[in-house]
């Protein structure tokens, strides 16, 4: 009857997750996965609706979050920050990377 489009659902889910919320592919992934959306359609979706480059989306949003850092000791705004990307679901080698570039930029 068409009532339920699992892709459809699965890109919805993603672009909300990935555009909206600036989460990382793995929140994006597990969203789908909590609403019961097979793996590899969760997979499939996360591709197609965000091919793009998940490393400069974390860096976007760990400068956004990183102006309100700026009063704290470097390893407390570090710790921090690398929280904060790793809890929107990036994964932690680009979320670390994003986190010293964007403290880095700030501290110049």
């Amino acid at each position: 009857m068409g009532l339920v489009d699992d892709e459809r659902f699965a890109r919805d889910v993603v672009t909300h997750e990935l555009h909206r919320r600036s989460a990382g592919r793995r929140a994006a992934l597990a969203s789908l996965r909590k609403h019961g959306v097979p793996r590899d359609l969760a997979e499939r979706a996360v591709e197609e609706v965000d091919p793009g480059d998940e490393e400069d989306r974390a860096l976007d949003v760990a400068r956004r979050r990183a102006s309100r850092l700026s009063a704290l000791d470097p390893g407390t705004a570090y710790r921090r920050l690398l929280g904060f990307l790793q809890r929107r679901g990036y994964g932690g080698e680009t979320a670390r990377t994003a986190a010293r570039r964007a403290l880095e930029e700030i501290s110049a």
